[in-house]
């Protein structure tokens, strides 16, 4: 899926959201855009995830996020709920989305319509909420990668940018719970 914003001509300051679907068995794009009135204006400048069977985007702006359910072939409006964290740092594995805001780990409960924090995380550096932090999934576990600037040492005094990462072991606990383990 891919989403974003076209003009009908050059000298058109009206966009319009635009939506196709790839077809992985013939390789091909749908022929024509697909545009939806509950989009208008939602695909500007937005993130994106697929939970669920459902692809969300979330406008970067203060809008609703709105998800394409693909088994039934449209849109739905998704509520404030899964609107609060802009998927700044996302990833999804097994079906669950995490994100990391402000340093702060969740992950969305479909059932419940909510976020929820990520209980354990012992051994994970605070973050904060301008933080450069990546999630990634790495085989079925949660991969935080993120910058760090550490004091150089020798005649070009200063600093330099490490790249650092964590591999966090996933364990549900129950239906509103979910640890994660820091391995590295």
């Amino acid at each position: 899926f891919v989403v974003g914003m076209y003009a009908d001509d050059e000298e058109s300051e009206s966009k319009n959201d635009f939506f196709e679907v790839l077809d992985t068995e013939t390789h091909t794009w749908d022929p024509q855009p697909f545009n939806c009135s509950e989009t208008k204006d939602k695909f500007l400048n937005c993130r994106t995830a697929f939970i669920d069977g459902k692809f969300l985007v979330k406008p970067w702006i203060h809008r609703e996020a709105v998800a394409y359910n693909s088994k039934e072939g449209r849109w739905d409006m998704v509520g404030q709920q899964m609107d609060h964290y802009k998927f700044s740092a996302s990833c999804e594995i097994q079906n669950v989305l995490y994100s990391c805001t402000h340093g702060v780990f969740r992950w969305y409960d479909n059932n419940a319509m909510m976020w929820r924090d990520l209980k354990g995380l012992v051994g994970l550096p605070m973050f904060g909420s301008g933080a450069n932090v990546k999630l990634a999934d790495y085989g079925g576990k949660l991969t935080v990668l993120w910058e760090e600037e550490l004091p150089s040492r020798g005649p070009d005094s200063g600093y330099k940018k490490m790249i650092r990462c964590a591999e966090i072991a996933l364990e549900r606990r129950n239906t509103c719970e979910i640890l994660g383990n820091v391995e590295w």
